[in-house]
């Protein structure tokens, strides 16, 4: 194919295509089949300037065309408390509101990458790339392999689980942070918003029962979901109560924190015995303030050797 156009370029030459043609015949063929895609993309969207009321439009319209995601759109998990003893939480966009996100935003690439360090740990990170605004953002981070269990003692990942569960949960956290870091804020707490909205229309009516049956799948009991929220079913679970258990089961599912981590924080009780979950004036921090919360006990980091898994998405967007 390059013999082709070299040929011609020959036949027509003009300003610096035939430059341009044989340093891309110089190169290995992956990457000069990879520049042609950067530029062509790169061309495409410098002539389809971004629509943010439509990007906005279309994720609303996902969410409340597909209920099972708006119900995934956040997490919330508890990330440690704060000077009074108040539990402090972590919520924000999770990882398949980010991916929606890279979808309707259009001309962009994420790449993810995991680099050995020693036998124990390795390197994960991913790179986000906006071809339209030229914007590249990246984020590492150090995962192992070596965790402690609910009994302080060192314990080791079994190299199938560290590989196949562990790295992949904590890639997607990577790519989810690399997203939501390259896209405007306003965009950030306008879809956080409207995902919200969503998730409380459908933890109405049937919500607590939803919310007991969907934790029941994980071993979790409802006396446990009251003692994390300080308050039992029969005294009432507000609607922020079941939006905030709704963002948490979405946490352990993605990966971003384990029942175990969750709820043995709030196993203890507090000097005058009451159940140690969350306080008056305890309440949300965004994961923003939070840059991703806290990393949770070195229990879930880790990567694969040299494998270098690329994500493409969505070159671009005809519409």
């Amino acid at each position: 194919m390059t013999t082709q156009v070299l040929a011609r370029s020959d036949a027509a030459p003009d300003n610096g295509v035939r430059e341009q043609l044989q340093a891309l015949a110089e190169l290995p063929p992956e990457y000069a089949m990879m520049r042609l895609e950067n530029e062509t993309i790169q061309s495409l969207a410098m002539s389809r300037p971004r629509d943010h009321k439509r990007i906005r439009d279309e994720i609303a319209e996902q969410l409340a065309a597909y209920p099972s995601f708006a119900s995934a759109a956040l997490y919330c998990k508890p990330v440690g408390r704060d000077d009074r003893g108040c539990m402090q939480y972590a919520t924000g966009l999770s990882v398949r509101a980010a991916e929606a996100i890279a979808e309707a935003y259009g001309y962009c690439r994420v790449r993810t990458d995991v680099t050995p360090i020693d036998d124990d740990h390795v390197k994960v990170s991913a790179t986000f790339v906006d071809y339209q605004k030229g914007r590249i953002w990246e984020d590492a981070g150090i995962v192992t392999k070596l965790y402690r269990d609910r009994n302080g003692r060192m314990r080791r990942h079994a190299d199938d689980r560290f590989y196949n569960v562990i790295v992949k949960a904590e890639l997607s956290k990577r790519v989810r942070e690399v997203i939501l870091r390259s896209v405007p804020p306003g965009l950030r707490t306008e879809l956080q918003e409207m995902a919200e909205r969503q998730m409380r229309k459908l933890l109405g009516g049937e919500g607590v029962q939803r919310v007991l049956e969907a934790f029941g799948k994980l071993g979790v009991s409802q006396e446990q979901l009251e003692r994390y929220l300080g308050r039992t079913v029969g005294q009432g679970w507000t609607q922020d109560d079941r939006l905030r258990l709704l963002g948490l089961y979405n946490a352990i599912e993605a990966g971003e924190t384990t029942v175990e981590e969750a709820f043995d924080s709030v196993a203890n009780t507090n000097g005058d015995g009451h159940p140690s979950g969350p306080q008056a004036g305890a309440g949300p921090v965004t994961a923003d303030a939070l840059t991703n919360g806290k990393a949770s006990k070195g229990k879930r980091k880790a990567e694969k050797s040299e494998t270098s898994e690329e994500t493409e998405t969505l070159a671009a967007n005809a519409s």
